[in-house]
């Protein structure tokens, strides 16, 4: 799950330089799916208002912004899971 995650950030990434609103609008809509599926309600929320604003064609430069700002809550996101699951690995240890 980490890495389907760290995947569509770096997709979203790339995506803002050059704004490429197609590829936007794949990632923001894999993040909905994957936020909802371990449940970081903020994560999802975010790339649900990103997604409404590519569908509604609004200006590149909000969308651009709503995308960078994802990608610290989505980096936070991403070592929480992946320490969890050390975790998990280790049987409790870390």
């Amino acid at each position: 799950m980490a890495e389907d995650l760290e995947s569509a950030r770096i997709g979203l990434a790339h995506a803002v330089d050059p704004v490429d609103l197609v590829a936007l609008r794949g990632h923001s809509h894999v993040l909905i799916s994957l936020a909802g599926t371990v449940g970081a309600r903020a994560v999802q929320e975010d790339a649900v208002t990103l997604n409404e604003m590519l569908h509604r064609h609004d200006p590149a430069q909000p969308i651009v912004a709503g995308a960078k700002a994802m990608d610290a809550p989505l980096r936070q996101m991403i070592a929480e899971l992946r320490n969890m699951t050390a975790q998990m690995v280790n049987g409790g240890e870390t």
